[in-house]
């Protein structure tokens, strides 16, 4: 009897011994794989998967379709943002030959609009990581091109870029001397530089497409200027900055920065005494 009722204990030890056994293997074994209806690529649970969800970036408006090297164009769409919140682009000649087209302006950002310059010559490759020197350029000359941005490794579809032979005029800015800026506590300090763009009699758009695009881009998306009674009024796209912050609840430093950049670069033409700043929903100007 006391044989028969050791015999069964041990078989009750040896029973649970695989139950838990087999238990601690499912816990280790493959896991499941979820599906996220809006992407193209499946995204497992497993702790050794390297797949990420994405989705297909699409070009849905390019703002020139033609112009000279030293332009400016803008891309609107989906998905757009690459690592980082990148925003730039590759541009294509009729023989295939392909150049990088840097994003400008800060990433990330809640503006996804790619914004780049037509240069007359391009580094073949995106050195923006590495930080080495270019091996290869390729020359912008006049002809059809196309353009594309390529987000995590997928390729947008491609839209048409001609460029065209173009007279290019200098273009006196002034931006931040942020070296002396540092140095003496005034966000106000600014420096002379020069750009070359397309020769255009409207300067003062053509100074605030320029600025919004990079040094002030933290700060809105430009619309347009008219000049009344020797006051430039600028107006922006929308009320918030592209980090989504109301325009006018920015810093003192910030504002310094933006409103004298501004008032630099514009009265420096006799027709411009003073600048003011409006958004879509205020009917006065911003006050900071």
């Amino acid at each position: 009897m006391k044989k028969n009722l050791f015999i069964l204990i041990l078989l009750i030890i040896i029973a649970g011994g695989v139950y838990l056994y087999v238990k601690s293997d499912l816990r280790k074994g493959v896991q499941p794989i979820t599906i996220n209806p809006n992407s193209t690529t499946t995204t497992s649970t497993n702790e050794n998967s390297t797949s990420t969800g994405t989705t297909t970036p699409v070009i849905r408006n390019i703002s020139r379709t033609s112009g000279p090297t030293g332009l400016v164009i803008e891309l609107e769409g989906d998905n757009l943002a690459g690592f980082e919140g990148d925003l730039d682009a590759w541009i294509v000649n009729s023989q295939g030959e392909k150049a990088f087209l840097p994003g400008i302006g800060s990433v990330p950002r809640i503006d996804q609009t790619i914004r780049v310059k037509i240069e007359s010559k391009l580094c073949k490759t995106n050195n923006s990581y590495s930080g080495l020197a270019c091996k290869e350029y390729l020359n912008i000359t006049p002809g059809l091109y196309t353009v594309y941005t390529s987000p995590w490794g997928i390729d947008s579809n491609k839209v048409q870029f001609t460029v065209v032979a173009g007279e290019l005029m200098d273009l006196t800015l002034y931006i931040q001397d942020r070296e002396l800026s540092i140095k003496n506590t005034d966000c106000s300090i600014t420096k002379k530089v020069i750009y070359q763009t397309p020769k255009t009699i409207d300067v003062a758009d053509a100074s605030l497409k320029i600025l919004f695009a990079d040094e002030l881009s933290t700060y809105g998306v430009y619309k347009s200027v008219s000049i009344v009674n020797g006051i430039a009024k600028i107006m922006l796209e929308n009320d918030m900055t592209p980090a989504g912050s109301p325009i006018g609840s920015i810093s003192s430093c910030q504002s310094s920065h933006l409103m004298s950049v501004l008032q630099k670069t514009l009265t420096q033409y006799s027709s411009i005494k003073s600048v003011e700043l409006y958004s879509p929903a205020q009917k006065s100007k911003i006050e900071f």
